[in-house]
């Protein structure tokens, strides 16, 4: 077995089952679309959004990203559909009880999009959510927990891209 694989099997993964111990949740996608990879990618993201003024104790993403055409993901195509956007969802634990609104749901993804921005040599990430509008999609329930599903779009430096939030 690769050294990688073994740092990956025997720290990685541990942190992040403890990181939703900490959260108090854990996201499971059951049913990912087929112009999506069926794996999800799941990162921490609790400096990120407290850098960025976010009231977070703990967070994270949970993600995937367009399917593998000609050995290459559709994320990366220009021409698809699936160009720049991403699947998923953030799972956080606040620092107070207050409730936090559609526009903090905002925040996490512009936080989390101009990380991104930057981690590929964007000098001053830019994300916006002017023109966009988010609308209800559905309801969820968890627990004793009840929320609304909503979808908006965000623009940045080099990208448009649509995200489904949970409030």
């Amino acid at each position: 077995m690769k050294l990688s694989k073994k740092i990956i099997q025997h720290f990685y993964f541990p942190r992040l089952d403890n990181l939703d111990k900490e959260i108090g949740y854990k996201l499971i996608f059951h049913k990912i679309p087929d112009r999506y990879i069926n794996g999800v990618i799941s990162c921490e993201m609790t400096r990120t959004w407290q850098n960025f003024g976010l009231d977070i104790v703990k967070g994270k993403n949970h993600f995937t990203i367009g399917r593998v055409i000609n050995s290459i993901s559709t994320r990366f195509d220009a021409d698809s559909s699936q160009y720049q956007s991403w699947l998923g969802g953030y799972t956080v634990k606040l620092a107070s009880e207050k409730m936090i609104t559609v526009e903090d749901h905002f925040k996490l993804a512009i936080a989390d999009q101009n990380s991104w921005l930057k981690w590929y040599g964007d000098p001053n990430p830019l994300t916006t959510i002017d023109d966009f509008k988010a609308f209800k999609v559905g309801e969820l329930v968890l627990g004793k927990y009840t929320g609304i599903m909503y979808e908006f779009g965000c623009r940045t430096h080099r990208v448009m891209w649509v995200l489904d939030i949970i409030n």
